[in-house]
């Protein structure tokens, strides 16, 4: 079995060329990932993932992707050809594909504000890209009901009896719990791409306000406000200057892409993780703090709110508001207006502050959540309750037996 992931991925399906690298690697037994860089298009690909699968003799074909991309026409193409069943693996809101159809340039170059007729176009193909993606695959698997409830929409009822919800969990090996007992002391972390446009919906930005908000709110907040940033993307001058024009230089700090273990060492050291996301659809970093001890702030949105509860953390969830911006052009001139969604400010703060009041409640809390998270959200109960659904499915998309 190898893995095709949408870093092979594209706005529109079938507008760029990419070619997969010549080097594979083996990131487990007999599992295998691709580097992609441009090439031939997507004949090419499809060619190239065929060739690898023939090579491996593969009885099973793995897609990943989070939005619309090549990555599940090129494994549909290459599991047609060898007769062979195919998984996909959807991890993406509908929110986010809203948001996004805002904006023209998506990808490369200087964004500006789509028109009504790009925006539907845009819409139009994804839809396209999903129902091809649930004709053309065996199981469709999802991270949240709330992901499945957003495919009903567009899925023929034949296609949608092929989704399964199950969690993509993280390694609890990786992401351990913290040594000594939650005291709320330790930095705020935000943990998502950091870039514009295309990943303002992970409200990044709402993190950075919230440093101000905390600062200019007193006590218990005002001394703990200190936010790293963790993330790739193109904004860290824009966070820069945000912290610069708020005085806020030594309380904002961006650390880009930060290694796994990197990373699991930093929920430990740290008090709260900020979720403020409008599109997130898997919230794996809601288990990854959760995990390590370091206690996470969610807006209510998108399957965020739903995993939440499941965790028994139903207190820690932050209302959303919906938000109209106006848009600027480079005349300095409004062009048009951005909506979006954001975390309430006052009703956050008040969560931290009740959290900070209570530490030992709070640790009592993230306990269980703990708890619940290694027994159902960690990657070996997910791959478990995954493979009995596809197993009843078809005994020829078994996972369990590809790692034995």
């Amino acid at each position: 079995m190898h893995c095709m992931g949408d870093a092979t991925g594209g706005w529109h399906v079938h507008n760029k060329e990419f070619r997969l690298g010549g080097v594979v690697t083996e990131v487990a037994d007999r599992l295998f990932t691709f580097k992609p860089i441009h090439g031939p298009g997507m004949a090419g690909a499809i060619a190239e993932h065929l060739m690898t699968s023939e090579m491996y003799n593969e009885t099973l074909v793995l897609a990943v992707g989070t939005r619309d991309g090549y990555v599940f026409d090129v494994a549909a193409a290459v599991a047609r050809e060898r007769n062979l069943p195919a998984v996909a693996s959807y991890n993406h809101a509908a929110d986010e594909r809203r948001f996004r159809a805002q904006f023209t340039m998506r990808g490369a170059g200087v964004p500006g504000l789509a028109d009504a007729d790009e925006a539907a176009a845009f819409d139009r193909d994804v839809v396209e890209a999903i129902q091809r993606m649930g004709a053309s695959f065996d199981a469709v698997v999802v991270p949240t009901e709330y992901v499945r409830g957003q495919l009903s929409a567009v899925l023929s009822p034949a296609d949608l009896a092929k989704v399964v919800v199950a969690y993509h969990g993280p390694s609890a090996e990786v992401f351990r719990p913290r040594q000594r007992a939650w005291t709320g002391e330790g930095p705020w972390l935000h943990v998502s791409r950091c870039a514009v446009p295309n990943a303002l919906h992970k409200n990044f930005l709402w993190s950075c306000e919230l440093v101000a908000a905390a600062r200019s709110a007193g006590e218990p907040l005002a001394e703990a406000a200190e936010l790293r940033l963790c993330g790739s993307g193109n904004a860290e001058s824009l966070i820069t200057e945000y912290a610069v024009r708020n005085g806020l230089t030594d309380r904002i700090t961006v650390s880009g892409v930060l290694h796994q273990k990197d990373l699991a060492g930093l929920y430990r050291e740290s008090s709260f993780l900020l979720v403020p996301s409008m599109m997130e659809a898997g919230s794996t970093t809601i288990v990854e703090a959760v995990l390590s001890g370091c206690v996470p702030v969610v807006v209510d949105f998108a399957g965020s709110g739903e995993v939440m509860r499941r965790l028994g953390l139903g207190d820690l969830i932050v209302p959303a508001e919906s938000r109209r911006a106006p848009v600027s052009g480079p005349d300095g001139q409004v062009c048009g207006h951005v909506e979006f969604v954001q975390p309430n400010t006052e009703a956050a703060l008040a969560v931290m502050r009740r959290c900070l009041r209570d530490a030992e409640s709070t640790n009592e809390v993230m306990e269980a959540a703990a708890a619940i998270a290694r027994a159902s959200f960690t990657i070996e109960p997910s791959v478990r309750l995954l493979d009995r659904a596809l197993g009843r499915m078809s005994a020829d998309m078994r996972l369990l037996p590809s790692f034995s």
